[in-house]
């Protein structure tokens, strides 16, 4: 029974192979065939992408400048402070330009949060507020413990930082000070000082389109105004709104006219 079963078997196998062997050979799929003359013509049709790409650096230096993102007013007044420093050489200027135009790019484009500025912003607004009320005097520690008194983040404050941060703010408030003395005509940063203790002083606001050189005394609130036409507008208890007040006036200051003391300012 055993070997009649392995005849069997065996049987089977030699008539399986016998079928295969029968059938017709299948062609194998061709994968990648050889290109054909339209491949040819149509790779002729691309661009030549060979060679070296650079990017062209001086479009992108333009386009820093010149490709300005939707600044806001108050934005696009600093933002241009910031290239006219960075014009006349400052480094530190050129940072921040291109710190805030990749911070831009990030926001539209990558859909990435702005990062975050190094400090507490709180610190910096109460700092530049108490600056004028009496925090400019307080030594390092007093300045912590009143910043622990009235600053919202609740948390303990730091001497040495509180101090170190207040330099800084002074130091940029003073240098902003500076860059707005430079775009303001030469002529209107000075005061001019006559007899009597008198000061004229010019006041010059564009965007109303206001201008006119006000006189006082020993550095007091105005006691009277002259404008571009000569018109002089004098306070009632001022000196000059009584009977020949003009001629003290324009005598304190060596001129003839009122137009003359304006146009000392604004020629």
């Amino acid at each position: 029974m055993r070997y009649r079963l392995r005849a069997m078997l065996l049987a089977s196998l030699a008539l399986a192979t016998l079928v295969r062997a029968a059938e017709p050979a299948k062609e194998k799929p061709v994968v990648n065939p050889p290109p054909a003359a339209k491949d040819w013509a149509d790779l002729a049709k691309l661009p030549d992408w060979s060679g070296v790409w650079n990017p062209k650096i001086t479009d992108q230096d333009a386009q820093a400048r010149t490709n300005m993102p939707p600044w806001t007013p108050k934005a696009a007044a600093l933002v241009a402070y910031q290239l006219a420093e960075e014009k006349a050489g400052s480094l530190e200027a050129h940072d921040k330009v291109q710190r805030v135009r990749d911070d831009f790019w990030r926001a539209v484009h990558a859909r990435q949060s702005v990062e975050p500025f190094k400090g507490n912003p709180d610190h910096c607004e109460l700092l530049e507020l108490g600056l004028n009320l009496g925090l400019k005097a307080l030594t390092a520690e007093e300045l912590a413990d009143c910043l622990d008194e009235v600053c919202p983040c609740g948390e303990s404050h730091d001497a040495d930082a509180l101090k170190k941060l207040r330099t800084r703010i002074c130091e940029r408030l003073d240098a902003a000070h500076v860059g707005n003395l430079r775009t303001i005509p030469r002529r209107q940063r000075f005061a001019i000082y006559g007899a009597h203790g008198l000061t004229a002083k010019s006041y010059n606001w564009e965007a109303k389109g206001i201008r006119h050189v006000e006189i006082s005394r020993d550095g007091e609130r105005p006691e009277c105004l002259i404008y571009p036409n000569g018109d002089v507008i004098a306070a009632d208890a001022s000196r000059f709104y009584q009977p020949g007040g003009l001629d003290r006036l324009l005598e304190a200051f060596g001129v003839e006219t009122p137009e003359q003391l304006f146009s000392m300012f604004f020629p």
